[in-house]
């Protein structure tokens, strides 16, 4: 192919940047102008195309040992968007994945690989693969559009109410992906739309050596998994290989691996604003509603053991009252402070009694629904039993979810007990203040019921000493206790019972259901409680417990999946490919029916391969590969793929004879389709490149590459590069890689705009034209 003798084109710059600390990483966003940067102290940080800084997100780091932190190795950072760049994974070299929406530094989920981390590929679902019709679509959508948490509470931040509204803390409507990560020890773990692990591989198993994984990436068709190793047992002097392998269960039940990853993704917003509702809850129960039952405790330690029954009974029946009980009514309670407790538990159990009923009993309703649903589509699939979803452990979850409905209702019946019982004993206690202090009673407080008078002797009957050493509920758990010397502890029962169901221990004072004809029906019969649909009820459980209980019984469904698919999976072959250095390159992209890898010699960078996985219409695997040669003079810096038809390559001349000067080459694969070779791949290590090197052609690089695919950089001296196409926009990392530098690939300088640009791009052409 002939070379055209024209110069060179130069780009435009458009931005620069000094960066600090040193840059790991730089990724452009595959649809807006956001370019990701990753820092070797593992934070990342979005800039937009002007440099104008969206957020840094720093990870949590250990305080234990801050000399350790100081001493210890940079951190390697690998970053991944999602295809329609909403999302961003970045890993540690720790394994530990968090996925961050742009508009927040915030992570919305974790992941920890528990190793560390080589590789991480987003990739995007098979165009014929759409979205599957679920519980939330049509007429269902309204069920996780849920309302808004109240502000009024500290739980409650801006960023938690944008994501509970929706209840979908994860896709947000998002295209349906594949997040493919590799560790140092070997193994391929995916994850449905970014958060559902699905599959785990041992490559240690399929390739028969202890390996580390390079780059791994799927067709988007999920036909082929291309995966690039190193051996692990020799990595001074290990080799690059080309392994293929193909996982059927993934790909024949990916349909029913998206509607898992929907529930689950339904499933995690609700429980997330199921603990934010229960964290309201707490909140708005506040502790003054303990501040009568403190002082009466108070009281009871002054008096001799049954001394408070007796004098406050004889008040109420006879109504005189002791010295003690007459001092603590005139000037431990009076009658203004008693109407404002009276008025601030009113308020109390009143946001408390709001909460349950607006959003509780709402958000409980649509889980028991969303599980209901789910569980039909189980049984009528059986699909899901081969991925390991039961419908036993459904049925359970949704067993849990009727006890925490349950719970929920029994705690909206304390509330109204509660409240009626402290305004009776208020009422008395106030009428009996007025009458000690000779002053005129309010109608309304002279008016008492034969009941409230047995439900004040019967509370007040209730004091007692408790010889017992142990240890007592506290006062969030809603019993009372006040030291009187090292063995004795005086106790008593509470007008306060609420503050019990929102701590995660036993309820202290249970229901009394013994009147109950239901729980009079269930004990004659029990073999009742084991049909599917009846309601169970922990009477002993707080709704704290009956959440984690709920929590665990939902979330253990998924954690039950069988994602250990490495038997699963099909070997086709492996292929060394170069000797795996610290100057080794392997890029790999996925396309709609095929994978495009490229990747350098790993020693000289005077060669690189390209290659190509497909599969054949006879359904066998089909590798196509043949090197190309640099110039003599030039060698290669970095390359990534622009487009699946474009190849981005980064050039620079050694021994340079112009100081500071590179090259971007977009290198068409298009026209390179004549010279890829067909290698066989069909039996275990079949090929070597390194050794059969005559298995394939080489082509040189400027037979294929003219000039009008060259680009010349001045002034920089780049060490990697990130490429979009969609922005048309390069960032290239100085050596230093603590600057940054942005080029318009479109955008090219005229050719009098700088004279001293325009002689040296004269010279540098030159070289490359003479070399053709």
């Amino acid at each position: 192919m002939a070379v055209e003798s024209h110069a060179a084109s130069t780009l435009a710059k458009l931005e620069e940047r000094q960066m600090d600390p040193e840059v790991e990483m730089l990724m452009w966003s595959p649809v807006m102008d956001i370019l990701a940067v990753a820092l070797v102290n593992g934070d990342v940080a979005l800039f937009r195309l002007n440099w104008q800084r969206i957020w840094t997100y720093s990870p949590p780091k250990s305080q234990s040992d801050p000399e350790a932190q100081r001493s210890s190795p940079p951190v390697q950072t690998r970053l991944s968007w999602r295809p329609d760049g909403k999302m961003l994974a970045a890993g540690s070299c720790s394994g530990v994945i968090v996925i961050l929406d742009i508009e927040s530094n915030e992570p919305i989920h974790r992941m920890d690989l528990g190793s560390k981390l080589t590789c991480l590929k987003w990739i995007a679902s098979p165009e014929n693969r759409n979205k599957p019709d679920n519980a939330s679509s049509g007429d269902w959508n309204f069920l996780t559009r849920l309302p808004l948490l109240s502000k009024a509470y500290s739980t409650t931040t801006y960023e938690s109410q944008f994501d509970v509204a929706e209840c979908r803390i994860f896709d947000k409507d998002g295209p349906t992906s594949l997040l493919v990560c590799g560790t140092e020890q070997g193994f391929i773990n995916m994850y449905i739309n970014g958060f559902l692990h699905c599959a785990r591989l041992d490559l240690n198993q399929l390739s028969h050596r202890p390996c580390v994984i390079q780059d791994v990436t799927l067709a988007s068709d999920l036909s082929h998994i291309s995966v690039l190793i190193s051996d692990r047992s020799s990595p001074e002097e290990s080799d690059l290989a080309l392994v293929i392998l193909s996982l059927p269960l993934i790909s024949t039940c990916y349909q029913e691996l998206l509607v898992l990853a929907e529930y689950y993704n339904i499933f995690q917003g609700t429980l997330n604003y199921l603990n934010q509702t229960l964290k309201q809850l707490s909140e708005a129960w506040e502790e003054i509603v303990l501040e009568m039952d403190t002082k009466l405790a108070n009281l009871a330690k002054k008096l001799p053991d049954g001394g408070m029954s007796a004098d406050f009974l004889e008040l109420l029946l006879f109504g005189s009252p002791s010295a003690e009980i007459e001092h603590f009514l005139l000037h431990e309670m009076t009658d203004k402070g008693v109407k404002k407790l009276d008025s601030s538990i009113g308020v109390s159990y009143a946001n408390v009694q709001k909460l349950v009923m607006q959003y509780l009993h709402f958000v409980i309703q649509t889980m028991s629904f969303h599980i209901t649903n789910f569980l039909g589509k189980v049984r009528s699939n059986e699909k899901f039993a081969l991925l390991g979803i039961s419908t036993d452990e459904l049925v359970d979850a949704r067993s849990k979810l009727g006890s925490l409905w349950a719970k929920g209702t029994e705690l909206q019946q304390v509330i109204i007990e509660s409240r009626h019982n402290f305004r009776v004993f208020f009422k008395w206690i106030r009428r009996e203040i007025l009458r000690l202090s000779d002053d005129s009673i309010p109608d309304d407080l002279n008016q008492m019921s034969q009941m409230d008078v047995k439900f004040i002797a019967d509370f007040l009957a209730n004091f007692d000493l408790d010889e017992n050493d142990s240890d007592q509920s506290s006062l969030d758990e809603g019993e009372e206790t006040m030291d009187s010397d090292d063995s004795n502890k005086f106790t008593h029962k509470h007008l306060e019972r609420v503050g019990q169901y929102l701590v995660d221990s036993p309820l202290v004072r249970p229901v009394d259901r013994s009147k109950c004809p239901w729980q009079e029906f269930l004990k004659k019969n029990p073999d009742i409680l084991d049909i599917e649909f009846i309601i169970k009820v922990n009477e002993e459980a707080s709704l704290v417990q009956e959440f984690k209980h709920a929590e665990k019984s939902i979330l253990t469904m998924f954690q039950s999946m069988h994602f250990e698919l490495t038997d699963q999976c099909q070997f086709h072959g492996l292929v060394g490919v170069s000797p795996w250095t610290d100057k080794s390159l392997c890029h790999q992209l996925e396309c709609s029916d095929r994978v495009l890898g490229s990747m350098n010699d790993g020693q000289s960078n005077s060669k690189f391969l390209l290659f190509e996985l497909s599969q054949s219409r006879d359904k066998r695997t089909r590798l196509r590969a043949f090197w190309i040669e640099l110039p003599t003079h030039l060698i290669l810096v970095d390359l990534q793929f622009y487009t699946g038809d474009i190849l981005s390559v980064l050039l620079k001349e050694n021994p340079p004879k112009v100081e500071n000067a590179q090259w971007l080459v977009q290198f068409p694969v298009l026209q390179a389709e004549p010279y890829f070779k067909d290698l066989p791949v069909g039996s275990f290590q079949s090929l070597n490149l390194i050794r059969d090197f005559r298995a394939i052609q080489t082509k040189k690089f400027l037979d294929i590459a003219d000039m009008s695919c060259h680009r010349e950089l001045w002034d920089i001296a780049a060490s990697s590069m990130a490429v979009s196409e969609p922005r048309k926009v390069a960032a290239m990392l100085f050596e230093n890689r603590k600057r940054i530098r942005i080029y318009d690939m479109e955008v090219e300088l005229e050719e009098d705009e700088d004279e001293d640009d325009t002689m040296g791009t004269s010279g540098l052409s030159a070289d490359l034209n003479s070399s053709a």
